[in-house]
């Protein structure tokens, strides 16, 4: 019975500088595959940030156009916004 676990142990080993070794043989290809990985996290991100800019530069041009229309109306909104002056 204890050789069993022994072999196992062995082959185990076995496995571990087998895997080893091709890491260090193939080191190349690891750096690149990591790397593409980071670029494609590092471009996500970024895409998900222009679309939050956006969002927001959208609220800004519908807000402005919304008081554009006001002055072109003649309302004191258009001129003052959201913050009329104090009487």
């Amino acid at each position: 019975m204890s050789e069993t676990q022994h072999r196992g142990g062995g082959c185990a080993f076995f496995t571990l500088l087998l895997v080893l070794g091709f890491v260090v043989m193939f080191w190349w290809v690891f750096a690149i595959l990591l790397g593409i990985v980071v670029l494609g996290i590092a471009g996500w991100i970024v895409s998900c940030q222009l679309a939050e800019r956006n969002k927001r530069l959208a609220a800004i041009i519908a807000r402005a156009d919304e008081q554009h229309a006001w002055v072109l109306a003649d309302d004191e909104r258009g001129t003052f916004g959201d913050y009329p002056p104090a009487v």
